[in-house]
């Protein structure tokens, strides 16, 4: 039988057998001189993790700025978490006593802030662009009177907006005594310019009974990172005017007309001037479905008597009103979340109009102020939109009492 002859004979084998020797060899020879020269001092070193240097944290004087609670541009109902008292420790950081009403939502959470919309320290004029991560060290000194016990909670430093334009951003971490009494939390991904800047610190994640419950928290800023504090807010220098009631009860027109089709429904069935300001607004609505749960109220060069468009506005950079619920459907203690706002046009920058959104609801927050800028000389329209946007109201018919007040210190028009 003939030999295979692709196996090697003796002679050849020796010789295959010796090339791979040397092969292995040579690579072999390669490979200590690689790990030789990257243990040798000529080696490049790693580059340094420069991470500390990109964090920033507040300072005890900031922590002890932040005074927003409500998160109200955020969440509605707002926030009813309150901070009872506050102590700046010697040794750095500050003791926040935090009363939370029961664990359900809106009473189980705390977002304490500097915030654009609310407080008197703002966060807008910090620039953020040289730092990459926001950090703040959380403990929990005591839960309910103990020391030594408490049921998981979840903590995080907070700020906003974020970089791919949510309006914060947070990283939770866990805690609990006495298994996790503290951590760091550490945010990143954020805008450059901050609207708002804190932390949130809530019941959720833990196995607490209804409540209420009072918890004494530690927050430090982080050793290594920079510290920053928000600033006051500057005195609000803007000139601001309101409508007098001779201007509330002037505004005739209803259905939008310009603006809408299909022209608005709800309707005013009856107002009433207040001898102590403002004016009683008895509104129905026919239902929840567009276009029956708006009412635009308004002075309107389209329809009606046109009291108050071409009013000389440019005297003012702001126009404001004030709004309350008093009753809705017969109830004055109970009433779905609602919109209203102060309602201007055209705009300066040639919109038809804007208003400037304040939610309401019975009992969470029954009265607010809504405050509109940047509006044209010269009004096309003026007045108000009071909407059941927002809440969850059955489908309807419904019936709302709004009282409409000038607001305290603006020029009321007319006179």
């Amino acid at each position: 039988m003939a030999p295979i002859s692709n196996i090697p004979t003796a002679p050849a084998a020796a010789s295959f057998t010796a090339a791979l020797l040397r092969r292995y060899t040579r690579l072999a020879v390669v490979a200590v001189a690689l790990m030789m020269s990257s243990n040798s001092p000529s080696a490049e070193p790693k580059p340094a993790d420069t991470a500390k240097e990109k964090e920033f944290t507040l300072s005890s004087k900031g922590i002890m700025s932040l005074d927003d609670t409500k998160a109200e541009p955020f969440y509605f109902p707002p926030f009813t978490a309150t901070v009872k008292a506050r102590r700046e420790r010697a040794d750095g950081g500050v003791e926040l006593d935090i009363h939370f009403p029961s664990t359900k939502s809106r009473d189980y959470t705390l977002q304490l802030t500097s915030n654009r919309s609310a407080g008197s320290t703002t966060p807008v004029g910090l620039d953020l662009g040289a730092w990459e991560k926001y950090v703040l060290k959380f403990t929990i000194v005591a839960a309910d009177g103990s020391t030594t016990s408490c049921p998981t909670m979840t903590v995080g430093a907070l700020v906003g907006p974020t970089a791919d334009g949510k309006g914060f951003g947070f990283r939770p971490v866990r805690l609990a005594l006495p298994a996790q009494t503290s951590r760091i939390s550490s945010a990143g991904g954020f805008a450059p310019k901050p609207s708002v800047l804190g932390m949130t610190i809530s019941l959720f994640g833990g196995k607490w009974s209804e409540g209420p419950h009072d918890v004494t928290m530690l927050v430090e800023p982080v050793a290594g990172a920079t510290p920053l504090s928000p600033e006051p807010k500057p005195a609000d220098t803007a000139k601001e005017f309101t409508l007098s009631n001779k201007g509330i009860m002037s505004l005739d027109d209803t259905k939008a007309k310009g603006f809408y089709s299909p022209l608005l429904t709800a309707t005013v069935t009856a107002r009433r001037e207040r001898a102590d300001g403002g004016v009683e607004l008895d509104i129905h609505f026919l239902s929840t479905k567009s276009p029956d749960y708006n009412l635009q109220l308004t002075s309107n060069q389209g329809a009606g008597a046109k009291t108050l468009v071409g009013l000389d506005l440019s005297a003012w950079d702001k126009y404001a009103l004030k709004f309350t619920i008093l009753a809705a459907d017969g109830s004055t203690t109970s009433c779905p979340t609602m919109t209203v706002g102060a309602l201007i046009g055209p705009t300066a920058d040639d919109r038809r109009y804007a208003y400037f959104p304040v939610r309401l609801a019975l009992p969470a927050k029954p009265s607010g102020v809504s405050s509109t800028g940047k509006f044209a000389p010269k009004p096309s329209v003026l007045g108000m939109t009071i909407s059941l946007y927002g809440g969850n109201w059955p489908e309807g018919p419904h019936d709302v009492t709004m009282l409409v007040e000038p607001v305290a210190g603006a020029t009321p028009l007319p006179n």
